[in-house]
């Protein structure tokens, strides 16, 4: 059976959407609440820690800017008394691996590297490795009596071999896997931090880190007009409400036009209204309250994905706050590097890479990882040039 992997799907399939079916914004008001009441992001995130012990982060995968934020945040949340960094980007099973590098007073790489090449999706690249080599670095820097700094791995093992390579009975018990990740992430929250009344950042992807509205189940392709996908900031939002807070990067929306035609497309926000109040700030970074009283909170879009999980959905539905950083025309991927990928490790970096039949050379995925990370954020700038 061929298989495609995901990524590489979005990163070559543009099929240019139809402008999207946005109301207007009021940019003079908009820039004046960011100027009164937005603050540097870092200072915003720590902000929401004086009355949550939970604040959910969701990113766009694989954008360089936003993985260093997070790794530049732990001396930050360390000083406010948050000692926890939960990420998607390692798996729960690895957490002796990751425990072992944290409390090493020397940098344990090969260890380091398997946490990353054994993750349930090919994370290893220079910034999420960064996440756990910086926590390295900051708790080495501390007193020896001190509390250390963590990072917890929180995804599910999918044993890909199996379900791309098995037998068809193999591939079949499989093929539903993914739906588990968010409640075994959920449960391992719980028991890691959550249980022992501690405070957390966790730091996902947008969809994983949606907490109000409930994702449709796609499968093959094809959205279901009936079941729902709970995700991770669902399980917290039921559970947790008044101790969670959650915040988005500005990101692109998933067109829903394309996702009714099986396909997957891109569109600014508001067609592009929203990067244009950043614009009239002068792209000041910035973080910011979009639900509640902002004014930022009914802010509408119905040609956004999250359309069909609440209709006339607005912005104040997506999350609680959002963080801008930069235009995304300056959008730069992560860093792929070569000490990741050895001779002795590459029959297991393979079983990873869904198409792995297609390479014999550890150079083949060396140079296939670049430009797929290339690909993908050229057309994520092309999708949002295009589509406002």
């Amino acid at each position: 059976m061929k298989v495609v992997k995901p990524s590489l799907i979005i990163s070559i399939l543009f099929l240019l959407s139809p402008i999207a079916n946005c109301e207007n914004v009021d940019k003079t008001k908009l820039v004046e609440y960011l100027q009164k009441e937005g603050l540097p992001p870092v200072e915003y995130v720590i902000s929401k820690f004086q009355n949550h012990d939970i604040v959910l982060l969701g990113e766009i995968h694989r954008v360089k800017h936003q993985v260093e934020f997070v790794s530049d945040l732990i001396p930050h949340l360390y000083k406010n008394g948050v000692y926890n960094l939960a990420i998607e980007f390692a798996n729960s099973s690895q957490q002796s691996l990751i425990q072992d590098v944290i409390h090493s007073k020397i940098l344990l790489n090969d260890k380091l590297f398997a946490v990353f090449r054994n993750s349930t999706s090919y994370w290893c690249y220079k910034q999420y490795v960064d996440l756990v080599r910086k926590c390295w670095e900051f708790n080495n820097n501390l007193p020896d009596d001190a509390r250390k700094f963590r990072v917890i791995g929180l995804d599910l093992d999918i044993d890909y071999e199996k379900k791309y390579y098995g037998t068809p009975a193999e591939q079949d018990s499989l093929k539903d896997a993914a739906y588990l990740r968010d409640e075994h992430m959920f449960k391992i929250l719980k028991k890691e931090v959550l249980d022992k009344n501690e405070k957390v950042l966790v730091y996902t992807g947008n969809m994983h880190a949606i907490t109000k509205l409930i994702p449709p189940k796609v499968t093959d392709g094809k959205v279901s007009k009936t079941e729902k996908r709970v995700r991770l900031g669902n399980y917290l939002y039921q559970e947790y409400q008044d101790k969670l807070f959650s915040i988005y990067f500005y990101a692109p929306f998933i067109s829903l036009t394309d996702l009714k035609q099986n396909n997957f497309g891109l569109i600014a926000p508001f067609d592009g209204q929203l990067e244009e109040v950043f614009n009239s700030n002068n792209n000041i970074k910035v973080g910011f309250d979009i639900s509640g009283s902002s004014p930022f909170s009914n802010l509408k879009c119905d040609s956004a994905v999250y359309e069909i999980m609440k209709s006339d959905w607005s912005f104040g539905d997506l999350a609680d706050g959002y963080i801008f950083m930069y235009p995304i025309q300056d959008w730069q991927p992560i860093d792929v590097e070569d000490i990741y990928i050895t001779e002795t490790n590459f029959l297991e970096v393979l079983k990873k890479l869904p198409n792995r039949d297609k390479y014999e050379r550890k150079v083949q995925i060396l140079n296939s990882q670049v430009k797929e990370v290339n690909k993908i954020i050229n057309w994520i700038k092309s999708s949002c040039a295009l589509n406002h």
